[in-house]
């Protein structure tokens, strides 16, 4: 029927070449009904086979790791089987076309990954489908098969399918029969069994028997189809090893072949469904033989660069490599590999490129150059290394195997298994649910591990755990609980037990100092470390015995390392130090971090120098012996002698390194001092001094003179009036206490608060009298707790009147013409007396005046300089004075502007900028901002001599009146107190009276108590207005004063050092929590006792609150603006929130009700409102507040509507836009999806909403985040004082949850109001800290 031309059939029945025989693929099965639900392997693709139904049970599979995670940057694949899966690459240089030209494919037969994405035909009984081939033209393409029995291909001429040459495979039954024959009639309707038997067709013109190519359908059978019209075949052929070469002579059908077109249909048995696979997809060769290609990634990859690229070569290369692969970045190129030469025409390879310490970045480009034109690229597939799990979407799946032969077989291999049984024991690929999951080789299945059972549902308890629960803990587990997968433990170990493995016990040392000098010592870590086996790491922890933060140390170990040294000690001190040991890896897990015994040493004295040692003359017959050791920690003498001509004429025995001493009527000529039996120094300290006190004659002639008599006379008549002088001046100010007397103040007897009743004791304890005004020397806290609270109910303002506002003292120099201008305000110059002198400046006499005066502190005198905030003309003299003064710590209680008024010049530099003030150089170095103030660190230098000089800002004060809570200037007295060095500290508000009074009283008082337990506020306010005009200026700062002391002595501390944080957090939960308990009644009576005191409830509008027993402060609470016709202020069920970085930093409200939907973005209108964070799941008596593409709000002349949205890690965000007054506003919405339901105490997964934390962020100071939850609170409070720990440990390392409740309760006293809470804060804290390396972030 073919004429004169030669027909060539070739099937090349691959499918024996792809037996899953190397045991290395594995199947994931349903426990009960044994269906496939996955394959695990790492090969690829991987092929599914079953029965069919329909041809949507044939969708593509996808691919993920043992986690269920999607390969990374899947999306930048070049997938040249789907139309347009190479879209996000530049192919400019690259012409793309298809495999099949003119019905022939001119490339080898696909089974890499590309074969899973090629197009499949379901057929079933019938040749229906078919596939025109062009008149005279050659057919060559590729099928794989996936059929029961009998699956067929028919070549005809006749459009209708009616007759032609049918090719059947593996037909027949248990036959297995292959045939190729003619057929005249094409009747399906005769065909009524298996066996396609149809009366009209010929005899077979090929046969082979016994050849099982379809497996019933459980293989895929991969053919090759190829008909060529022009080469002469001698013989027939139907080899089914290789492919079948078939050859036909019809002089019949010669002349219809030669006139028109053919066709070539399939079809599978009338009873049994198959799938034919046509092998068509797209190709892409180089223009030239430089062309290159290249994708730009539109994200970070979360895994190492991995790259499969699917080529041949149509000629042998002759050229170094093919083409090459290279990464990308914006400083240059950090990958380059190619492929080398070698035959690669008769098959489709698959070379990956990867590089494990290469994780690419949103930006950076892949680049694939050709170096041969001959190149054909099939595909680029980003890859990940390891195990993957090939997913189907089809039900029923009988099995699944590789569909490409390995490179070398490899034999089962059980330990593989039982590995990938453990790993998926995690049930992280199905979502968290692995119950009735199998993993089967082609031996046996068995259950994941953490199950057992017939079916596979019958989860470990008890001790057991593992692969069918056959292991048997034996952990030192914290609580117990371990994982009934792999046995470790869940919670960490039991202390003292190395984590992971919990087995073995933490190693212990103690230190042992080999020697010690006054700034380092060695340690010996041969003998301190004897004994202990497997240390890799140390880590040595040293301070000082008085201080409480350690300094940390970290060293490696090796063999070699006998001895190390600390360096940079203080001098003559004691310290502690300890060891914590490490085993290999340990140290990256904080559990681990358990300090073993500590030790104790002691630095030496650091030697003098002879230029410690002063001496000087006073007059002809005087002179004077000086020591002043400024630094602590030098050696300090004990004898002082003076030797004149061999004869000791002075020795005495000196105290500590500071002394003065005189030597009169010395003798003439030199004089030896030495000072001498100097701890840690062998020769003494020497210096001579020559005495000018000679005799000399005078020479008076013969005659008498007069001048003797006269010198005589003038003085007596000094001393005289010396002495009349000295009497007046003694009888006028006899009653005066000096200032510098004042300094070691005690309780006066005058004071009025002590003539007063005390307080009711409410412990029964005696208490202090009208007979016992002086507190007593063992006075308690507790006695300095009633004294301030006495202080504060009776007569607090009759106290203050005692010392009246105004000038008390002269101010002449500042109120000269000169200076006048120098003062900020007109009334207030600085006292004579006390005043700050500057260093005169050339031909200025007025030069040494600035607004500014001494203040002594406790037993300090000029402990403080208290000065105005400087004027644009001041600012250099400013920074002459700190200068001049050795000032290295300002205290700032003013911001710049008030009110629209300028209180303040600013005298220092942005950040990494630098500013000259006059001769003096400022240049701004650190900017550390909390919730209240701000820390700067400035470089201070004049004449090459550099000084740090430390700013603390305190940014919260109020326009009128003082801070709100005194709890905020706890803190940032806490921050003062710190600074112990001798030189002044210097504060300043803007006139340098009133804020600056109340800082300095509330300090020189701490420090009065912390020395000597004890307090005396009116003494030392006495004082302290002797110096300066009007410190403390009002009332209401002299009532602050007393509240921040109270705050700072009465109330107990939740501080806790990051460092020791792991060892307390074990004591607050030990004993069911009993630390816990007793931490956190502490702060509900704090925080109750700051409501009543400070806080006025607000009056709820019942209508608008879904909980109205909530109740708020009034200080707190939110009022909507007027707007259209509503002309007052309006309420909403909203209160304002401090942060810890940013006072009113956030809003906290229900999910609207019904009737308060339109309030709610009213709220987000006019609080410039950037970010919403709804942390619960929707309740049924929530309102529908937020907008859908279907939905959109119009409230007036607000408009909100969503423009748009995505869904990413279980939060839900929406980017909407708030239109209002002509402008349009960007607001993000964050929906978490944790599974938080209404009024619960806790989240399901506390980490996840430590993860949504840190996604928050405000673009601008002013702007506000607001955080929602079903009832305004529960879920909210955790969320906001779980922040405000975490921002706390992020900027100063310590964990405050005390803190963090008091602030969050100023607003809402139902704000973590359940002890559950309170210990979930803690744990925020733990797992926030178990993030990261473990001691790396509190040094």
């Amino acid at each position: 029927m073919l004429g004169r031309f030669a027909v060539s059939i070739f099937l090349l029945l691959l499918a024996r070449e792809f037996k899953s025989t190397d045991g290395y693929v594995f199947s994931i099965r349903n426990g009960g009904n044994k269906n496939v639900t996955a394959c695990v392997s790492d090969e690829t693709p991987i092929a599914f086979v079953r029965n069919f139904q329909s041809i949507n049970d044939t969708v593509t599979v996808t691919i993920v790791d043992l986690n269920g995670n999607s390969i990374p940057l899947v999306d930048h694949d070049c997938n040249l089987v789907q139309e347009y899966g190479c879209g996000k690459w530049n192919l400019k240089e690259w012409i793309k076309e298809s495999n099949i030209k003119n019905s022939t494919d001119q490339y080898p037969m696909v089974t890499d990954y590309r074969w899973n994405d090629l197009p499949v035909t379901l057929t079933m009984g019938v040749f229906k489908g078919k596939i025109n081939v062009a008149k005279k033209q050659n057919f060559k393409m590729h099928f794989s098969i996936l059929a029961h029995d009998s699956a067929q291909f028919l070549v005809t001429e006749d459009p209708t399918l009616g007759s032609g040459l049918n090719a059947v495979i593996d037909g027949w039954g248990n036959n297995h029969k292959s045939v190729l024959r003619y057929c005249p009639i094409i009747n399906d309707t005769l065909s009524t069994d298996n066996n396609i038997y149809y009366p009209s067709c010929e005899n077979y013109l090929v046969e082979k028997k016994d050849f099982d190519v379809l497996h019933a359908g459980r293989k895929w059978a991969h053919v090759t189809l190829e008909i060529n019209l022009e080469k002469q075949i001698e013989n027939d052929l139907f080899d089914i090893e290789d492919h079948v070469n078939i050859k036909v002579s019809s002089k019949k059908e010669r002349e219809k072949l030669e006139n028109g077109d053919y066709y070539v249909s399939t079809r599978s048995t009338r009873k049994k469904r198959g799938l034919f696979k046509t092998h068509k997809y797209s190709i892409i060769r180089p223009i030239k033989a430089s062309s290159s290609m290249e994708v730009q990634l539109e994200r970070d990859s979360t895994s190492s660069f991995c790259v499969d690229v699917v080529f041949l070569t149509n000629t042998r290369v002759k050229v170094g490599n093919i083409f090459s692969v290279e990464v990308l970045t914006a400083s240059g190129k950090i990958f380059d590999e190619s492929v080398e030469s070698a035959d690669y025409n008769s098959k489709w390879r698959t070379v990956r490129f990867g590089k494990g310490d290469i994780k690419p970045k949103k930006g950076w480009k892949i680049k694939l150059t050709a170096n041969d034109k001959s190149l054909v690229v099939g595909g680029i597939k980003f890859c990940k290394e390891g195990h993957l799990v090939t997913k189907t979407t089809m039900i029923y799946v009988d099995d699944c195997y590789p569909l490409e032969k390995p490179a070398q077989t490899r034999n089962p291999n059980t330990s593989h298994f039982n590995e990938l049984l453990y790993k998926l024991g995690n049930c992280k690929l199905n979502g968290g649910n692995c119950s009735g999951d199998q993993l089967c080789s082609k031996e046996n299945c068995k259950c994941f591990a953490g199950y057992t059972g017939a079916y596979c549902t019958e989860p470990c308890t008890g001790v057991k755990f593992g692969v069918n629960c056959s292991d048997t803990y034996d952990r030192n587990c914290l609580n117990g609980t371990f994982s009934p997968v792999n046995g470790r433990c869940l919670n960490g170990c039991n202390k003292g037990y190395v984590y992971p493995e919990c087995r073995r016990k933490i190693q212990n040392a103690t230190p042992i100092v080999q020697s010690a000098g006054h700034d380092k010592i060695t340690l010996n870590l041969s003998a301190s470390l004897s004994g202990t086996v497997n240390i890799s790491q140390m880590l040595i922890q040293y301070k000082i015995r008085s201080q409480s933060e350690w300094a940390n140390m970290s060293i490696n170990l090796t063999s070699e390392l006998n001895e190390c040294s600390i360096l940079n000690l203080k001098p003559n001190k004691e310290y502690n130090i300890r060891f914590t040991l490490f085993e290999k890896d340990a140290m990256n897990h904080p559990q681990n971090f358990v300090p073993g015994n500590e030790s104790s040493f002691t630095t030496k004295c650091k030697p003098l120098d002879s230029s410690d040692l002063m001496v000087q003359a006073v007059n002809s017959s005087t002179f004077s012996i000086n020591m002043s050791i400024g630094a602590d920690g030098l050696c300090t003498p004990k004898y002082l002698t003076v030797v004149h001509n061999a004869t000791e004429i002075l020795n005495e025995t000196v105290v500590g390194g500071n002394f003065g001493k005189f030597v009169y009527n010395c003798k003439c000529g030199e004089h030896t001092i030495t000072v001498s039996n100097i701890v840690n120094m062998s020769t003494p300290l020497h210096k001579t001094f020559i005495c000018s006190n000679c005799p000399t004659q005078v020479k008076l002639g013969n005659a008498s003179t007069p001048l003797i008599p006269i010198i005589v006379t003038v003085l007596a008549v000094l001393a005289l009036l010396t002495g009349l002088g000295i009497w007046f001046y003694l009888k006028k100010w006899k009653n005066i206490k000096p200032p510098n007397q004042l300094s070691t103040a005690q309780f006066s007897n005058n004071s009025a608060i002590l003539r007063n009743e005390m307080l009711p004791d409410q412990t029964g304890a005696n208490h202090l009298t009208d007979d016992n005004t002086e507190m007593p020397i063992d006075s308690s806290s507790t006695d300095v707790e009633r004294y301030l609270q006495r202080a504060l109910t009776f007569n607090l303002k009759e106290e203050f009147e005692k010392f009246p506002r105004g000038q008390t003292q002269s101010w002449d120099c500042g109120s000269k013409s000169q200076n006048k201008k120098k003062n900020r305000y007109a009334n207030l110059a600085a006292y004579d007396s006390s005043r700050v002198l500057l260093e005169l400046l050339p031909g200025d006499e007025n030069s040494d005046y600035i607004n500014a005066n001494y203040v002594d502190g406790f037993e300090r005198p000029k402990a403080y300089i208290a000065t105005q905030g400087p004027k644009l003309s001041t600012v250099n003299d400013f920074w002459r004075m700190i200068w001049q003064e050795k000032t290295t710590f300002i205290v700032m209680v003013t911001n710049l502007v008030e009110g629209d008024k300028t209180k303040c010049e600013k005298y220092w530099p942005d950040i990494n900028r630098e500013e000259n003030y006059g001769t003096v150089a400022v240049r701004s170095v650190n900017e550390e901002i909390n919730a209240d103030y701000v820390t700067r660190t400035l470089s201070v230098s004049r004449d090459n001599v550099n000084r740090l000089v430390q700013q603390l800002h305190y940014t919260s004060w109020p326009d009128h009146g003082v801070p709100l809570y005194p709890q905020s200037m706890a803190l940032f007295i806490d921050k003062i107190i710190q600074h112990k060095k001798k030189h002044p500290i210097l504060i300043h508000c803007s006139a340098g009276v009133g804020r600056t009074g109340t800082i300095i009283l509330i300090d020189a008082c701490l420090r009065m108590f912390r020395s000597h337990n004890r307090i005396d506020v009116m003494s030392i306010f006495g004082q302290m207005r002797s110096q300066r005009v009007n410190l403390v200026d009002n009332l209401a700062q002299f009532e602050f004063v007393h509240l921040v002391l109270l705050e700072i002595i009465a109330n107990p501390k939740f501080e806790i050092g990051c460092a020791n944080f792991y060892d307390e957090y074990c004591k607050l939960m030990s004993n069911n929590g009993e630390k816990l308990k007793e931490s956190f009644a502490k702060v509900e009576m704090i925080c109750e006792k700051d409501f009543q005191r400070l806080e006025t409830p607000a009056r709820n509008e019942t209508d608008k609150c879904r909980y109205p027993h909530f109740i708020s402060s009034s200080n707190a609470i939110v009022k909507l603006f007027p707007y259209e016709n509503v002309v007052t202020m309006s309420f909403i069920n909203a209160v304002i929130v401090d942060g810890y970085n940013r006072a009113k930093q956030f809003i906290a409200t229900q999910v609207p009700m019904k009737n308060t939907v339109a309030d709610f973005w009213r709220l987000i209108d006019q609080f410039n409102v950037k970010q919403i964070v709804v942390l619960t799941e929707p309740h049924i008596t929530d309102g529908d507040f937020l907008p859908t593409k279907q939905r959109r709000f119009a409230f007036g002349a607000i408009q909100v509507t969503l423009a748009d949205a995505e869904d990413a890690n279980n939060i839900r965000t929406l980017n909407i836009e708030l239109h209002s007054k002509g402008k349009c506003k960007k607001v993000r919405v964050m929906c978490a999806s944790f599974g938080w339901m209404a009024q619960e105490a806790a989240p399901p997964n506390l980490q996840s909403f430590i993860d949504l934390w840190g996604t928050l962020k405000t673009a601008h100071e002013k702007d506000s985040i607001t955080i929602v939850c079903h009832d305004g609170v529960t879920a909210s409070g955790l969320f906001l004082a779980m922040g405000f720990v975490i921002e706390k440990i992020k900027l100063e390392q310590k964990v405050d949850a005390g803190l963090a409740v008091r602030t969050l309760r100023k607003a809402r006293p139902a704000f973590v109001s359940s002890q559950i809470q309170f210990g979930l804060v803690y744990e925020a804290a733990k797992q926030y800290l178990n993030s990261f390396d473990t001691y790396g972030n509190f040094k």
